[in-house]
């Protein structure tokens, strides 16, 4: 870690923000580690004269004032702004004393060792707990980490914690991304920052409820934001096609039920032409080691901004000999000649699952697209129509689908 930027968001701290500052200031100068501190400062009462007062004497105190209310979204990406340049993370946390300053060494001792790119302060691990924090908030933020766990399928025990340790990087891609403007811009960049396949960690923290100055939660507020999420999430992002996704989930099924074969922790898996990782994310979410690669990024391919290496054609894979114990190459072979390229990186005794279009039955995908049944890239660039009969490979599995129009074969490498 070569420059922490530690940014705080207050609104009306007049009672902490002095200890909070020197806690802050006593525990980094024990870690020895370059540092700022930030304070995006709302309000109209003395928090901004205490902190001027201390920066005369603290050169890498930074503040930011404003007497009307930003929100809590802006207060923070105004704080990321003004992060150095030289930053290599970035470390937030509450303003209310909620988070204990001393324990930033255990945030920065998990990411160093875990290579993580989020580690969060989390008040629902075994070792961690929450002190003096009344019931009925208690009760609130358990209930939000349970229902977004529910929709999302986000393994994260503390979903709506603030003590959080990133790599700068993860701000530069993922808030620019986020459209939440209240307590539920926490929870969104745990979303995007999966979607981009970044990796999220937990360490236990004590938590402490406030001893001096009034909450700023806002029940009903941060309800609606919430809701707000959950209505792009369900209705904003685009769909497949009925038929697109059936087809799509019949080939899945088949794919997991022979996956079985295998060591889940030792099996290493490429999906060829993964487009926006429909396949490569389900597969990926029951423990699977895979990895996406396209030759294009579309809307809809987020990923790609963390990882531009998987960019790449598949005429062309830029991996060794024997790299994978399964290749899947769904709906691809027809758009570029690659098998060579699949059978090169797969290593011998290896699954290979493949799916194309049964020669002369386009005629009938034309009308089901006509129909918006199928997506249009269902029949874009087909100038390599094969029988996969014919695939220069050991045949274990052959089956035609949706009514002989699509070719599934399950080979091995001999």
């Amino acid at each position: 870690m070569n420059f922490l930027s530690i940014v705080i968001a207050i609104y009306n701290e007049e009672g902490n923000v002095r200890e909070l500052t020197e806690r802050i200031y006593n525990s980094m100068n024990l870690l020895k580690i370059p540092f700022e501190l930030i304070c995006v400062i709302d309000g109209t009462d003395k928090s901004f004269e205490i902190l001027k007062e201390m920066q005369k004497s603290r050169k890498n105190l930074i503040l930011d004032h404003s007497p009307k209310l930003r929100g809590f979204k802006n207060a923070f990406v105004k704080g990321f702004g003004l992060a150095n340049k030289k930053a290599t993370h970035i470390l937030t946390m509450d303003g209310d004393l909620n988070h204990q300053p001393e324990e930033i060494n255990n945030l920065i001792n998990s990411m160093q060792s875990t290579n993580a790119d989020i580690v969060i302060g989390s008040r629902y691990l075994k070792q961690g707990r929450v002190e003096r924090l009344a019931l009925w908030k208690k009760a609130v933020s358990i209930f939000a980490n349970f229902v977004i766990r529910l929709i999302w399928n986000l393994k994260v025990k503390d979903k709506t914690s603030g003590y959080r340790l990133y790599k700068k990087e993860v701000i530069d891609k993922v808030v620019p991304l986020c459209k939440s403007n209240n307590f539920a811009f926490l929870f969104e960049i745990l979303v995007l920052s999966r979607s981009l396949r970044y990796k999220i960690k937990e360490v236990p923290i004590i938590f402490k409820a406030r001893e001096r100055g009034e909450s700023k939660f806002e029940l009903w507020k941060t309800a609606k934001g919430y809701m707000a999420l959950m209505f792009r999430h369900f209705f904003s992002r685009k769909k497949k096609p009925i038929v697109t996704r059936y087809v799509a989930d019949k080939r899945l099924s088949l794919i997991l039920k022979n996956l079985k074969r295998f060591d889940k922790n030792k099996i290493k898996i490429l999906d060829v032409g993964c487009g926006d990782r429909y396949i490569t994310d389900k597969i990926k979410r029951r423990g699977y080691d895979i990895i996406g690669i396209d030759k294009f990024a579309s809307k809809d391919c987020k990923w790609i901004t963390k990882d531009p290496d998987y960019v790449m054609d598949a005429r062309k894979l830029k991996f060794k000999d024997n790299s994978f114990d399964a290749v899947i190459a769904l709906e691809i072979i027809e758009h570029c000649n690659c098998i060579s390229e699949i059978k090169r990186v797969l290593k011998p005794n290896g699954l290979f699952f493949c799916s194309t279009p049964t020669p002369f039955t386009d005629w009938i995908r034309r009308m089901l697209i006509a129909l918006k049944l199928l997506e249009n890239q269902d029949f874009e660039g087909h100038s390599n129509i094969i029988d996969l009969r014919n695939v220069p490979m050991k045949l274990l599995k052959y089956k035609k689908m949706f009514f002989g129009t699509s070719q599934f074969g399950i080979f091995t490498k001999r």
